[in-house]
């Protein structure tokens, strides 16, 4: 039991550690990028522009998840009331357009 806990405990943090580097990094290497020569852009409009980029994250998550609850209800009521796990492989082929490099 004590292991399962550790390996729990374990998987979380390292999740958590990994996603807090993969949004961090890149955010203080474009704020280097951006406060030194050309650009030479002051604090304050670093912040502005990172507050930006925080409150579309925020918007798009809530639309987003208020979306794919409409669309799977719809998918739901389609399938005459039963939902199967299948339905949710829509949104993959929306991550991987987006994820594409072109």
């Amino acid at each position: 039991m004590v292991g399962i806990l550790f390996a729990a405990q374990y998987t979380v943090t390292y999740t958590a550690a990994i996603t807090l580097a993969a949004y961090v990094y890149p955010s203080w290497k474009g704020v280097m990028l951006i406060s030194s020569s050309p650009y030479n852009y002051n604090p304050l409009i670093i912040g502005v522009v990172i507050l930006a980029f925080g409150a579309g994250n925020m918007v798009g998550s809530v639309a987003g998840g208020k979306w794919s609850d409409v669309y799977l209800r719809r998918l739901r009521e389609a399938n005459n009331g039963v939902s199967v796990p299948e339905v949710r492989l829509f949104f993959l082929h929306l991550y991987v357009l987006q994820e594409r490099k072109f």
